[in-house]
Formats: C-alpha cells, sequence, structure tokens
C-alpha cells in the first residue's frame, strides 16, 4: 500500500516542479514505511519539511555561498571578526572546511572533508546520516529524509510532535 502518491505529493507541494518530484517519490514513499511516518499528520509535516529543507524538491545538496556578513550571523564562535568572514566570502568550499573542520568525523579544515562530506540529501543532516553513506544517491535521499526525520542522535524522532 503506498502512503505517497505522485499526486498526492504534487498537491502537498504546489510549488514544486512535477519532474522533480517524480524523482523522490517512490524513495520518499518507501521510507515514510521503513520509518513509520504512516498518520496523515505524520505525512503532511514531514512533507512539509523535506519541501522546506529541499526548496520545494529542487535541491539536494547544502548551499554554503555565504556573503561574509551571513558568515557572521549564521556562525559566530567560527567567524569572530568581519575581517575573518571577508576572507571567506562567497568561497563556499573553503566555508564548508572550515566550518565542519573537526566535526562529524571530519578532519582538519586543509583535509578538504568539511566540503567533501558536506549535507545532502532532502534533509541534509551530517549528524544522522552523513554524506559518506548517502554519496548523493536518489534512493537514499529519500529514505535518509525519512530516517533523520525519525531518528535524531540526543532528540526525539520528529513524528512524535507530528502527532500531537
Amino acid at each position: 500500500m503506498s502512503l505517497m502518491t505522485i499526486d498526492q505529493l504534487d498537491m502537498a507541494v504546489p510549488m514544486a516542479r512535477y519532474e522533480d518530484l517524480v524523482k523522490y517519490v517512490d524513495f520518499l514513499d518507501e521510507g515514510m514505511a521503513r520509518f513509520e511516518i504512516n498518520t496523515p499528520n505524520r505525512i503532511a509535516a514531514f512533507i512539509a519539511q523535506v519541501a522546506h529543507e529541499s526548496g520545494d524538491f529542487r535541491y539536494t545538496e547544502e548551499n554554503l555561498n555565504y556573503s561574509w556578513s551571513g558568515l557572521r550571523k549564521t556562525w559566530p564562535g567560527r567567524f569572530p571578526t568581519d575581517e575573518l568572514a571577508q576572507q571567506y566570502h562567497r568561497q563556499p568550499e573553503r566555508i564548508a572546511n572550515l566550518v565542519y573542520a573537526g566535526r562529524y568525523g571530519n578532519a582538519s579544515e586543509a583535509s578538504g572533508d568539511g566540503w567533501k562530506y558536506r549535507g545532502r540529501g532532502l534533509i541534509p543532516d551530517l549528524l544522522t546520516y552523513p554524506s559518506r553513506e548517502m554519496s548523493g544517491f536518489r534512493g537514499l535521499a529519500g529514505a535518509s529524509a525519512a530516517r533523520v526525520w525519525a531518528v535524531g542522535p540526543g532528540r526525539p524522532g520528529l513524528s512524535a510532535g507530528a502527532d500531537g
């Protein structure tokens, strides 16, 4: 039994392009079944979150193209001065390598791990489903979104919140 058809997904995310939805609907359906995202409230909340995180199913890779002022606001601990932030302005690879250095299993900034393993998927989450495991595969992007939703380290899954 399908939890989500292409027509339902198209109605739920009206700003999405149909061709983007077609790529993911079967994988989302499989992930929802596997991780018990199986009630109307859970499905609605999950699809809303996925649509938000992925720009209506358009993006499956973390956008790290920050201005220097955006860096200061987003990562004040990593960019404590305007001068430092300006050195990374609009340089996504350098930004990823700095902000993810020594985190989530990554080595130092010089290793390039931050860029190599930046967030990918419909719900990018380096903590719960590293891109080392996903590698940008469309099927895993759908399954990983369901996994991130249902299981989070140090936090309860989000289905409980959708249940009311």
